[in-house]
C-alpha cells in the first residue's frame, strides 16, 4: 500500500529529465572536490605540512556550519517567494565559480583556498536543498520515490563519467610535478557542472509567493515559530530525527570504507579506487530500482527494510575475513546507499507540510551537516580507543537502530498541514 499522497501540481516526464539532469552535474563535484581530487590537492599541494590535516577538516567544517546556519533560513525564504529555482541557480553559480577559481591555486596559497572551496562548497550545500524542494513540483502524481530515484541514480552515472573523465589527469599523481592536470580536473568539474544544469535553469517553474512580509529576517522568524511549534509538526520532526540517524550511520560507513579496506584487508590504492567505481554502479542501480518500488509499496515500509538491512550489513563487516566477502559487501551497501538517499529524500517531500517544503528541506540539511560530524567522530573514537575498525563499524549499529525506532513512529500521512497531537 503506498503512502498517502499529497495534493500537487502535475509534473511531467520532460521537467523530471531536467530536474534530474542537475544531479548528474552536480556529483562531479562530490567525487572530484570533496571526496579524491581536492582533497588530496590540499593535503599535497597546498598544505603538505603535518597540520595539512587540521587545516583540511577545519576548512570542510566551517564551510558545513555556515551552509547549516544558512539552510533553514533561506529554504523559508524560498516558500515566500513561491520560487526555489532562483535561489538554486544563484547558488549554484556560486559553486561553480568557486570551483572555477580553484584552478588557480597552488602551493601554500591557504587563504585563497578557503575563500574559493569554502565558496563552493556553501554554495553546493545551499543549492542542494532549494532542488531537493522542486522536487515536489516536477514529479508526476503517485512517483515521488521514483523520481527521486531518478535523480539519484542519474547522479551516480555522473559521479561515475566524472571519475573516468578525470583519470587521465590524476595518472601523473597529485603532485606538485603534475599540478597543472589536477588543476584541470577543477575546471572539468565547473564546465560538467554548468553545462548539465541548463536544462534546470531554463525549466519553468510554478509557484505562487505567499501573502505578507518577505525577507531574510521574517524567514527566520518563521524557522523560530516552527521549531517553537514542533510538536504541531511533531511527525516531520520525528521524521528528520530518524534521517539524522539513519543518515549518520551511512554517512560513516561511506566516509570510512576505502580506510577499512586498506586497513583491514589490505588493499592497495587501485583496489580502492576500482571500488569506488563498483559503489557508484551499484548506488545508481539502487536508486533507480528501489525508488520504484518505494512508490508502490510505501515509503515508510521500504525504508524501514533498508535501515534493518544496514543494521545487518554493519555487523557482516565486522566479521568480514576475505576481499571477495569485502566486495560483496561492499555492493550492498551501495544498493543500500542509492537506495535510502532517493527514499529519503522522496518520503520528505511527501511528509512535508504545503508551502513548507524549503524551510523543512533546510532542515533535513542542518540533520545532515550534523550528521556528518557524530558518526565519524563516534567511529573515530572506538578505533583510536580499541585499535579495531572492525569495532568502528559495530559502533554504527545504534545510530540505525535508533534511526530504525524513530521510523517506526512516524505516521503515514500526507504533509498538507500540521499534525496537532
Amino acid at each position: 500500500m503506498s503512502d498517502s499522497p499529497k495534493v500537487r501540481r502535475s509534473g511531467s516526464w520532460g521537467r523530471v529529465a531536467a530536474w534530474s539532469l542537475y544531479d548528474f552535474a552536480n556529483s562531479p563535484y562530490s567525487v572530484i572536490m570533496t571526496t579524491i581530487g581536492f582533497p588530496l590537492f590540499f593535503l599535497g599541494i597546498v598544505a603538505p605540512s603535518a597540520s595539512g590535516p587540521f587545516l583540511w577538516g577545519l576548512l570542510y567544517g566551517i564551510s558545513e556550519v555556515i551552509a547549516a546556519v544558512l539552510s533553514p533560513g533561506l529554504g523559508a525564504l524560498s516558500d515566500q517567494f513561491g520560487r526555489r529555482k532562483p535561489f538554486l541557480i544563484a547558488f549554484a553559480l556560486i559553486t561553480i565559480s568557486g570551483t572555477a577559481l580553484c584552478y588557480f591555486l597552488g602551493p601554500g596559497a591557504l587563504w585563497k583556498t578557503f575563500v574559493f572551496f569554502g565558496l563552493a562548497n556553501v554554495g553546493f550545500a545551499c543549492a542542494n536543498v532549494f532542488y531537493n524542494a522542486l522536487l515536489q513540483e516536477v514529479a508526476p502524481p503517485g512517483k515521488m520515490e521514483t523520481v527521486s530515484g531518478i535523480g539519484w541514480g542519474t547522479g551516480y552515472v555522473g559521479g561515475l563519467l566524472a571519475m573516468v573523465l578525470a583519470m587521465p589527469l590524476y595518472e601523473g599523481g597529485i603532485g606538485i610535478e603534475n599540478i597543472a592536470n589536477v588543476r584541470l580536473s577543477f575546471l572539468l568539474v565547473a564546465g560538467f557542472f554548468l553545462a548539465f544544469s541548463m536544462p534546470i535553469f531554463l525549466l519553468k517553474e510554478r509557484g505562487t509567493p505567499r501573502r505578507g512580509t518577505i525577507g531574510l529576517g521574517h524567514a527566520y522568524r518563521s524557522v523560530w515559530n516552527t521549531l517553537k511549534a514542533a510538536r504541531r509538526y511533531g511527525n516531520m520532526f520525528r521524521y528528520l530525527v530518524a534521517a539524522f540517524f539513519f543518515n549518520d550511520g551511512l554517512n560513516t560507513v561511506i566516509l570510512f570504507a576505502g580506510a577499512y579496506a586498506k586497513t583491514v584487508l589490505n588493499l592497495d590504492f587501485k583496489d580502492i579506487f576500482l571500488l569506488f567505481i563498483y559503489l557508484q554502479i551499484v548506488a545508481a542501480i539502487g536508486a533507480y530500482g528501489l525508488g520504484w518500488v518505494a512508490d508502490r509499496l510505501g515509503s515508510r515500509r521500504v525504508l524501514l527494510v533498508l535501515v534493518g538491512t544496514w543494521v545487518l550489513l554493519c555487523v557482516g563487516l565486522s566479521v568480514v575475513q576475505t576481499y571477495h566477502q569485502f566486495i560483496a559487501g561492499a555492493c550492498v551497501a551501495g544498493i543500500l546507499l542509492g537506495a535510502t538517499q532517493a527514499i529519503a529524500r522522496g518520503y520528505l517531500a511527501k511528509l512535508a507540510p504545503d508551502e513548507m517544503e524549503g524551510e523543512f528541506f533546510g532542515f533535513y540539511s542542518l540533520a545532515g551537516k550534523f550528521a556528518a560530524l557524530v558518526g565519524p567522530v563516534l567511529f573515530g573514537a572506538v578505533t583510536s580507543l580499541t585499535g579495531q575498525m572492525r569495532l568502528g563499524a559495530l559502533a554504527m549499529v545504534p545510530l540505525f537502530l535508533l534511526g530504525f525506532f524513530f521510523l517506526w513512529s512516524v505516521k503515514d500521512e500526507a504533509g498538507s498541514g500540521p499534525v496537532v497531537e
